[in-house]
Order: C-alpha cells, then sequence, then structure tokens
C-alpha cells in the first residue's frame, strides 16, 4: 500500500511480527504512482519517470527513468512477471510500457486504450489490460497483437414483457 509518497509492504509470509516491511519514501521528493510486488522484489514507479527496485532487503536500484512518464503523463498501475524479468507500467494515457528489468530498457511500448489503464496483469505469457471503465484487453507479450477482448460493461437484462405488452413486476 502506498499514500502518494510512502511505501508500506504486508508481508503475510514472513514470520513473527515483520509482516509489516516499511519502506518509506522510495521516490524522495517525487510522488509514488504505482507499485508492482514481485516475490522477491517491490517495482515502484515514481512521479518523476523512475522506476526504483527495492529488495527484500531493503536496497534500493533505479531500474529506468521513463521520459514519457512524468507529472503531465503520470503512470497508473504496474505489474511485474512471476520470474521478475518484465515490468509493465499503465499510464492514464492508455500507454502501456514493458521494461525488460535485466537491461532497464523498453521492450514495447504502444498506446492500447483511448482510456486511462485500470489494470494490468501477467498472464501466461500475455498481457492483460483493463482500461478505467472495464473490460479486459489480452495482448501478445510484444503488444502487437490484440489476442481477447471482453466488453467494457456487461449489458442489463431486459425485464420479460407479458404478451400483453405489459412488464411482470
Amino acid at each position: 500500500v502506498h499514500n502518494r509518497h510512502q511505501i508500506l509492504v504486508i508481508a503475510p509470509d514472513r514470520p513473527g511480527d515483520a509482516a509489516a516491511v516499511p519502506l518509506g519514501m522510495v521516490c524522495d521528493h517525487a510522488t509514488v504512482d504505482a507499485v508492482a510486488l514481485g516475490p522477491t522484489r517491490t517495482f515502484t514507479i515514481c512521479g518523476d519517470g523512475r522506476v526504483v527496485i527495492t529488495d527484500d532487503a531493503g536496497a534500493r536500484t533505479p531500474l529506468i527513468t521513463l521520459a514519457a512518464i512524468g507529472p503531465q503523463h503520470p503512470a497508473r498501475v504496474a505489474a511485474v512477471d512471476d520470474g521478475e524479468r518484465t515490468v509493465a507500467v499503465g499510464g492514464l494515457d492508455g500507454t502501456v510500457t514493458l521494461i525488460d528489468v535485466a537491461t532497464g530498457a523498453i521492450a514495447a511500448r504502444a498506446e492500447l486504450l483511448d482510456e486511462g489503464v485500470g489494470g494490468l496483469a501477467f498472464v501466461a505469457g500475455l498481457v492483460a489490460v483493463t482500461g478505467e471503465h472495464g473490460g479486459v484487453r489480452v495482448w501478445s507479450r510484444a503488444l502487437d497483437v490484440e489476442l481477447l477482448r471482453l466488453p467494457e460493461r456487461a449489458v442489463p437484462a431486459r425485464r420479460p414483457q407479458r404478451v400483453g405488452g405489459e412488464a411482470d413486476p
């Protein structure tokens, strides 16, 4: 959890009373835009575009500074794959950026939505993206092929009509 400045990681698998691990002000004086939790590291997307990795021991390593992220184009959500090899960053402008953790290079970047990205997940080697208004789109790992699209909203069921044209109560 974060309050846009400080991060507190809840780690239920830690023994004793150390279940809540404060990471503090990872972004220094910038805001925290998004956080992705991996099995052994936390990936923080800062409001100034920095992506910072914090390991279980609390050591921080800057990964990359994304020029496309910042006060004018804030990040909204982030996710990391199970192997902690790729971090995905979703922005308010509908853009998703994939970052190679080993090199710090941008692996893929595409504007996938015409609304802000509301959620991200890696699923079976693919990237699932939700918008602010719901719906799910599943993309290839290169973000170049949309493989599946689920509707944004479920269509409400129509009330049954009686033969005489009056609705049932």
